[in-house]
């Protein structure tokens, strides 16, 4: 009893994050890479400088924090 329970909280938590994953992407990059993103690390998108293109795949097995800053 206490393993199936185990296992449906685990199962609720990773649909949780995904859901929370998809949010976050929806959030930092827009509708569009929402769409075409299967995940975080598929991303890439450009640094606060504007130029420089970044690829979040670089960051896998690590932990990240993704801020959003406002800039023009």
């Amino acid at each position: 009893m206490l393993a199936a329970i185990k296992k449906f909280i685990l199962s609720v938590m990773v649909w949780f994050v995904k859901r929370l994953q998809d949010f976050g992407t929806l959030c930092l990059f827009g509708t569009e890479k929402i769409t075409t993103a299967r995940s975080f690390y598929s991303i890439a998108d450009k640094l606060i400088d504007g130029k420089t293109d970044v690829s979040m795949s670089q960051y896998k097995g690590n932990v990240v924090v993704v801020t959003n800053v406002a800039s023009q």
